[in-house]
């Protein structure tokens, strides 16, 4: 703390020297006091580590939470773990943005799946953050590859990271291990592995991503290509990235402090249970300082495990150990990260210094092509105005900002870059509720389309407006703000926006949505969705399910006579109350009837003598008084 006051009052004096601006240097990553620490209460093992790890990165007294954690068990139920997460937000200090666990078990917070403890306590245990299956998993993490430096005040979420350690022992070597790594920005190689399990090396195309990160030499080891499954006796490793149930040898390599590395496998996470699979544990046993392990099946899925393109970026500028893996994960839902939080060995320190009427920013945090806005005020009751912009380059870079127009106040460079384009999100509004049996599954649900703002100096959006393209024709619905339209399954759609930005520029992005099932308790959220809807104008209140259009009847059941099931289905927004079923000649001749009463709107129409032929099946739905009020047909043909 002495020394950030230090670096304050003598910019300061600098800008006092000349008469210019206070320049403030730009912040990359969270602080030691903005680190909650969670201990289980009564817990001697988990005090004692508490106690270690505030010392060592001097945490304040008032930042360490003790909950009655369970002591036995790796596992806490959904409904118990909800009281625990309460109380920690309602006890924790305002200014924390993450926080650390100071026990290994329990591990998992289990309902209708099981969510990491790390990831609940950041999110609250919701099972779209772990639907097993999930592909597309509906829940993206809006702190993947983040420029947030606050996630708490930014995003309401507390990424967690659990120490990793069931001894006060093995605690001191790895927090150790973590404040030695600071600052050192180690010389060391990456490893990438390609293992013979193809399946889990679907992190492959990434890995080669990733090989390219400024700052690090990673070496790419390709099965495929006489390359190992494993390294073996290597020393100096800063990055460990592999695929493989049981990864071989860990322990005969040595590594830099502030290593991180990880396997692509089902059970990483498992901690306690019985497993075959190597668990996050065992990579910083084995001297790493932080590891990422799924708690429960997540099957092969990019998505859920670290992207290390993603992670050796914000950790090579300058992130900590939990903001870069955290950052690295788009679904971390059954993700436990494990680790000392802290460690940051490519830490930044960056600096301001004059020369004439011009301000030199060194520092190696910006991302590479990236535009950042530099803001002046003239007081500290006056908002922050854009003065110009830097465009970020790779490793250390002295930045110059001109500062003769901008006279005395304060400049500094805002943390956040600007987005490549307009961000929108899509929210579906409505929660759609189960439908009678028998009827249309068609609910009229809204959906808004939002678009973020911008950082400020990245200029201001305008009003935006959205076209929903429906059907596979592509017929448009214009519409503006939020809408009520009616579901369909099978049709799909995309929302096109058009955002503008100033009066010469306009920004289209095109969004997609998604609708889940509407008998079940999923429904939208904010992030990529896809939906199934159609505008309520074109809903047909009537139509037939069964039989399908120019439906042979050969298979249907003879004996007394032609047996015939029909299924209409109804919009129950319709006033249709009852169906009347025909079978007529197409040709003209005969007709048959029958009558099918709400709520199932199935019969079974029986001839005695059908003579082979074309035919129309009717159904007319009535309403109370037996008006017809709508009707459907399809062509059936009779052998």
């Amino acid at each position: 703390m002495r020394r950030l006051v230090a670096v304050v009052i003598g910019l300061a004096a600098a800008g006092l020297a000349w008469g210019g601006p206070v320049l403030q240097v730009p912040r990359s990553s969270i602080q030691p006091d903005e680190l909650g620490i969670v201990v289980r209460e009564g817990d001697p093992v988990s005090e004692a580590i508490a106690r270690h790890y505030r010392e060592a990165r001097g945490i304040p007294e008032a930042n360490v939470v003790r909950l009655p954690v369970p002591k036995s068990g790796t596992t806490v139920p959904a409904a118990d773990f909800a009281a625990l997460k309460a109380r920690l937000d309602a006890e924790l200090p305002a200014r924390v943005q993450a926080t650390l666990l100071t026990w290994v078990h329990p591990s998992r917070v289990a309902g209708a799946c099981a969510m990491s403890i790390t990831s609940a306590f950041a999110f609250g245990y919701d099972d779209r953050r772990c639907a097993v299956g999930d592909r597309a998993g509906p829940l993206v993490s809006p702190y993947f590859d983040s420029d947030s430096t606050r996630p708490w005040d930014d995003l309401q979420i507390r990424p967690s990271m659990m120490l990793g350690a069931e001894t006060l022992a093995e605690a001191r070597v790895l927090i150790d291990r973590g404040v030695r790594a600071d600052g050192t920005r180690p010389p060391g190689d990456g490893y990438l592995v390609h293992t013979s399990d193809r399946v889990r090396s679907l992190r492959w195309p990434d890995f080669l991503k990733a090989a390219g990160t400024p700052g690090v030499h990673f070496e790419l080891v390709d099965h495929r290509k006489g390359g190992g499954d494993a390294l073996t006796n290597r020393s100096g490793v800063l990055f460990y990235f592999t695929g493989l149930p049981r990864t071989p040898d860990l322990a005969t390599n040595t590594y830099r402090p502030g290593a991180a590395g990880d396997s692509l496998t089902s059970s990483g996470g498992v901690l306690g249970s019985a497993t075959q699979q190597t668990t996050a544990l065992e990579w910083l046993r084995a001297g790493l300082t932080g590891s990422y392990g799924t708690v429960e099946e997540p099957f092969a899925i990019a998505e859920k495990f670290p992207k290390v393109s993603v992670l050796a970026d914000h950790y090579v500028r300058g992130a900590t150990l939990i903001e870069a893996y955290w950052k690295s994960v788009q679904h971390p839902g059954q993700g436990l990260f494990v680790g000392e939080p802290l460690a940051r060995p490519f830490a930044d320190r960056p600096k301001w210094t004059t020369e004439g009427d011009t301000a030199v920013l060194s520092t190696r945090s910006l991302r590479p092509g990236r535009r950042y806005p530099v803001l002046h005020r003239d007081s500290a009751a006056a908002p922050w105005t854009p003065a110009s912009t830097l465009t970020g380059t790779a490793g250390e870079v002295s930045y110059r900002v001109p500062l003769a127009a901008l006279g005395g106040g304060e400049v500094r460079l805002s943390p956040v870059a600007c987005p490549d384009g307009p961000r929108v999100a899509a929210l579906l509004r409505s929660d759609p509720a189960p439908v009678a049996a028998g009827r249309a599954r068609r609910l009229v649900a809204q959906v808004e389309l939002m678009l973020h703002a911008a950082p400020t100096g990245c200029g201001e959006a305008g009003p935006a407006r959205y076209d929903l393209v429906t059907g596979p024709a592509g017929d448009a619905v214009r519409t503006r703000g939020a809408e009520g339209l009616l579901l369909v399954p099978g049709v799909p759609v995309l929302a096109r926006v058009e955002v503008n930005l100033s009066a010469d520029a306009t920004h289209t992005v095109t969004v997609p949505l998604e609708w889940t099932r509407p008998d079940t308790k999923e429904r939208g959220v904010m992030g990529g969705w896809r939906i199934t809807m159609a505008p309520a104008t074109t809903a047909q209140p009537l139509r037939i399910v069964e039989p399908g259009p120019s439906w042979n009847l050969a298979e249907a059941r003879r004996g007394r006579g032609l047996r015939l099931p029909a299924v209409a289905d109804v919009d129950p927004d319709s006033p249709i109350q009852r169906v009347r079923f025909l079978l007529r000649g197409a040709l003209g001749g005969r007709s048959v009837e029958g009558i099918a009463a709400a709520p199932g709107f199935t019969t079974e129409l029986v001839a005695p003598a059908v003579p082979p032929g074309l035919y129309r099946l009717v159904a007319q739905g009535e309403d109370r008084a037996g008006a017809v009020v709508a009707s459907s047909s399809v062509l059936v043909s009779v052998p």
